[in-house]
């Protein structure tokens, strides 16, 4: 018997091979690499290279939601643009997406717009949570004389 949560995942994973499969939506290159879209569980991050195949990719996901049932809720998808020239930044406006302008918080990291501040903004914050992990596991520890 299937699950809400797993018809939901089921619908991720098809909508993140549409997306893979549309040839109109570019993704960015590292490398020789083309990344295209993450999956983490339900959350999806998609890295696009033209900020106008966003209308493409509110397509998809309404095509995909329509299909299988769901509503996406397109007011908490939220976009975290690399643009440097001034028409990028107007093009920009149009996106109904939340946008991200210096950092987006996502699986408790926050990315930043540029990669070397990744370190600087998160491993304080990391290392004081993870203190603090290790703080209960030791007061909770119970050891054994055997």
């Amino acid at each position: 018997m299937f699950t809400f949560t797993t018809l939901f995942n089921i619908v991720v994973e098809i909508l993140a091979i549409m997306i893979r499969l549309e040839e109109e939506i570019k993704s960015i290159q590292i490398g020789k690499e083309e990344l295209k879209l993450s999956l983490f569980l339900e959350d999806m991050i998609l890295n696009i290279a033209n900020s106008k195949d966003h209308y493409k990719l509110l397509d998809l996901i309404n095509e995909c939601g329509n299909i299988a049932g769901y509503k996406i809720n397109t007011q908490k998808l939220m976009a975290f643009l690399y643009t440097s020239n001034e028409f990028s930044e107007r093009e920009t406006k149009k996106i109904i997406f939340t946008i991200a302008t210096k950092e987006l918080r996502f699986l408790g990291i926050n990315l930043t717009e540029e990669v070397k501040y990744l370190y600087s903004e998160n491993y304080r914050m990391l290392k004081k949570r993870d203190r603090g992990r290790y703080k209960q596991v030791e007061e909770y520890t119970v050891f054994m004389d055997w």
